[in-house]
Parts: C-alpha cells; structure tokens; sequence
C-alpha cells in the first residue's frame, strides 16, 4: 500500500487550497492543515494488527509530524478526506494543546471501554463518541449523521472480531437503539443508548470550547444514570461499574 505524501500551502495562507487524499489511503501530512471533509484515523500497526486511536472527523487538526513518535503511528483516510491549510487565527501550539488534552481523554476512555465494557455497551459508547463530536461539527441533521467508515474499522477501534461487530450491529438494531447503513448513522434513542453504555460526553471539552450548533438536540451533559467510580477502602484504584444488565454477552478479545 501506498503512503501519500502531502506538502500543502503554509498555514497562513489564504488561499485554502485544498487537498485530496483517495479513500482506504495512508498519508503524512507535512504542515498543519484542518479536515475539511471526510473521516481519516489515527491507527497503530504491530505483528500485522491495528488498532485504531483515534477517529478523525472534520474540522479536527493535523499538526505535523503528529504521527511520526512511533513510524508505527500512521495516518490514514478511512473515506476520501480533504485537507485545507489551518489558518493564521488558529495557530498551530494552540491547535496542538488542544488535541493533545482531547486525545488524552478520548485515550483514557478509550481504555475504560476496551477494559471494562462488554459488545453491545462498548459499540454504543463509540457510536455515542462520534455521533457528539459529528453533532459538534454541524454535521448531523436530526438525529443521524455520516459515518462512512467500516466494520473492520469498529472493530480495530474496539478490540472486537469483524463477526462480533456484525452480531452486536444487529443487536443494536434489534432493541431499536441505532441503525447504520450505507455511511449514515441514525441514533433512534440518545438518552437510551447513552444509558446503556454510561456515556459522558464531558471529556470531549465540546461545551466549554462552545463548539455545539445543536445544544437543543443533544444537550452535552452526563446522562442521569452514568455511572461513577466508588473507591474501596484497602482498594488500590476506584471501582468502575459501567456494565448494563444483560445488555450483551462477553466480547471476545483478539489475540
């Protein structure tokens, strides 16, 4: 597979010219530069298995060199991606701050929800993730957004088999929590999906940065029943109790 190369204009440019990179492609950009549409990831490749990090939306920030810690970080453009130069109002060391905080605590719940979760709560809380970052940069419509991504990729992202994905996607739809075909996620139930996975949306740091055009839709506050960590005496971390009641069956891990 091909990995592309991007040189686009500086930053402060005006220009905003923008810059195509193919579906299913590696990249690496070489200046910071903003998506403007499409969905890319962050993916970490070893002995022949990926995991995604981080999924890549529009309006999120690339600085450069942002995957070159490890050359087994790599970029890549789940759907066809364009990239536009950032420009000088958003500067490059506040861009960076931010993501760094956004991808440490999307890092962090990333973890919880591998660790802890079973299937079904485990998809839920991702499809909530994305839905409310889509939300945030205008994209839904309703209670439905672009998701134009695929199992294979869930399924990196969740440590689950491509099989258990299918089996948990219709499982979802079964209890009339989400469907998703053909690129377009419908949520039926927000607050239900939400309260089977405990999903809070605060370590987005959407509501503070003021970045949500549809506070009415989905307000970006905990659901009622999220859940909260009890610390146990003579424990030497909190107890998390995130598991719904029969919500799924056990998740098989990859190998």
């Amino acid at each position: 597979m091909t990995t592309t190369f991007l040189n686009p204009p500086s930053y402060a440019s005006s220009n905003h010219t923008v810059t195509l990179v193919p579906a299913q492609t590696p990249f690496v950009v070489r200046d910071n530069v903003e998506i403007k549409g499409g969905f890319a990831c962050l993916s970490f490749t070893h002995a022949g298995q990926r995991q995604i990090v981080e999924f890549l939306l529009p309006h999120d920030c690339l600085c450069a060199g942002d995957e070159e810690e490890d050359p087994r970080f790599r970029l890549f453009a789940l759907s066809t991606v364009e990239l536009i130069p950032l420009t000088a109002e958003r500067t490059p060391m506040e861009q960076r701050a931010r993501r760094a905080r956004r991808a440490l605590s999307m890092a962090r719940q990333g973890l919880i929800n591998v660790g802890t979760r079973q299937a079904l709560p485990r998809c839920a809380h991702l499809f909530c993730e994305l839905f409310t970052r889509a939300q945030a940069a205008g994209l839904s419509r309703d209670l439905s957004c672009p998701l134009p991504i695929r199992q294979s990729d869930i399924a990196d992202a969740l440590g689950l088999t491509p099989v258990h994905v299918n089996r948990t996607l219709r499982l979802l739809r079964e209890k009339e929590l989400v469907t998703w075909r053909r690129g377009v996620l419908r949520i039926h139930d927000f607050v239900k999906l939400q309260r089977c996975c405990g999903f809070n949306p605060s370590y987005l740091g959407l509501a503070a940065e003021g970045a949500t055009p549809n506070d009415d839709l989905i307000p970006l506050r905990p659901a009622k029943e999220a859940p909260r960590a009890a610390f146990v005496p003579g424990s030497a971390r909190p107890i998390l109790s995130l598991r719904p009641n029969g919500d799924s069956d056990g998740a098989p891990r990859r190998q």
